[in-house]
């Protein structure tokens, strides 16, 4: 369900000017699903959907997924995040009744994630609501930062 990736994608690099600039293009540039941005740079290509909605720029990809946009278009069994079903952008994310995540990804990428989706998916469950992690973990000791402890981890707590 989650990617991965072999090369690090290098952020704000393809698709921007020297300046760091995106480069926007209403006629040769391509729509990203995740953020809806018409510029020029690699997009992937979903070998299920074929449409607009398997299309992500490499930054959303990598960001939002933990994905290489090269990788991803090399591969021809590629599958895009809306027909794995753990597309994390707004609009799938409000279709299914969930609030949008907002930017995630310095947030993520500090605690450890590879991405938004690794971070959805691991705390709150393979449908990246709260409520599927408080249910899955109901009744189950949590350290103080609310994490999940094993059984091993709750018998060796301090004994002051």
């Amino acid at each position: 369900m989650l990617g991965d990736h072999q090369e690090t994608w290098e952020l704000m690099v393809d698709g921007y000017d020297d300046e760091k600039n995106r480069m926007y293009d209403e006629y040769a540039g391509k729509s990203c699903h995740q953020c809806r941005q018409k510029t020029i740079g690699h997009r992937t290509k979903c070998c299920k959907c074929t449409s607009v909605q398997g299309q992500l720029c490499g930054d959303c990809l990598f960001t939002r997924y933990g994905e290489n946009v090269l990788e991803a278009n090399a591969n021809p069994f590629w599958v895009c995040p809306v027909c794995r079903d753990i597309c994390n952008c707004n609009r799938c994310r409000r279709v299914k009744g969930w609030e949008p995540t907002g930017d995630l990804y310095k947030k993520t990428s500090y605690l450890g994630y590879k991405s938004v989706a690794h971070y959805l998916i691991y705390t709150r469950g393979p449908h990246g609501k709260q409520e599927d992690r408080d249910n899955e973990t109901a009744g189950s000791p949590t350290d103080k930062e609310g994490e999940q402890l094993d059984e091993k981890d709750g018998d060796n707590m301090d004994e002051d």
